[in-house]
């Protein structure tokens, strides 16, 4: 199983997540040319995307994916301002399975309606959560094996005063290193073989450090996405 990260960060969020040449798309805010490329344009071996929320970068690709009739599973908040996509409104309750998954949501604190997303793959038993773009989580997980998660800044490195306003924003709508280890503390790591922290801002985060930190608060091996990465999720990574 790999994640094939076709965009990370402000300009763009899009993550796939690889088995056996099928697909399971992880928000579409990148354009899905894009996408396609990474696949060898084997559109149709997409089973599914996960859209958290309308931000344009997460949901830029949102028309261009409903046009290869790919289904997109998201809030009903999502439903009511694109009625005239085929979203399928998606809740705490799991859905079915469809193809090796089966999933559910949970919401997240930004400044748009926002979920996160706990998928289970069948063959494997394995579950993997996916949460971006959020200031905190009241949602805990039971027996995440692969955590995909936003860690977009350090604390230390928010300290510009001509750039207060923007980092007020920063600070109510992601995720910091210090709130994500705070997190870990209070959830089961029992089953965490995996960490990819995801959407790291390019000037105020210190990717070695919350690898580093990361690595050592939970002893699994951490990954920092950046563009164009493919990145190991197998139990042992190597």
């Amino acid at each position: 199983m790999n994640l094939i990260v076709c965009g990370t960060g402000s300009s763009g969020n899009c993550m796939l997540i690889e088995n056996n040449n099928k697909y399971v798309m992880l928000d579409c805010g990148v354009y899905f040319d894009k996408v396609l490329r990474e696949i060898g344009f084997k559109g149709t071996d997409i089973d599914f995307c996960l859209l958290g929320h309308l931000h344009a970068d997460h949901s830029r690709a949102i028309i261009d994916v409903n046009k290869y009739f790919i289904p997109i599973y998201s809030s009903s908040h999502a439903k009511e301002k694109y009625s005239f996509i085929n979203i399928c409104p998606i809740g705490e309750e799991p859905v079915k399975r469809i193809g090796e998954y089966g999933f559910k949501s949970f919401e997240l604190q930004h400044d748009e309606y926002n979920i996160g997303f706990v998928l289970k793959h069948f063959p494997t038993n394995r579950i993997i959560t996916y949460i971006s773009d959020t200031s905190y989580i009241k949602s805990i997980p039971v027996g995440t094996s692969i955590l995909i998660i936003e860690c977009n800044y350090n604390n230390d490195l928010l300290h510009v005063p001509e750039m207060e306003e923007r980092f007020v924003r920063v600070k109510s709508t992601h995720m910091s290193m210090e709130r994500l280890v705070s997190y870990l503390d209070k959830i089961d790591l029992s089953k965490l073989t995996n960490i990819v922290v995801v959407h790291l801002s390019d000037t105020n985060s210190n990717e070695n450090l919350i690898v580093e930190t990361l690595e050592q608060k939970t002893g699994v091996h951490v990954s920092a996405a950046r563009n164009g990465m493919i990145i190991n999720l197998d139990e042992v990574p190597f």
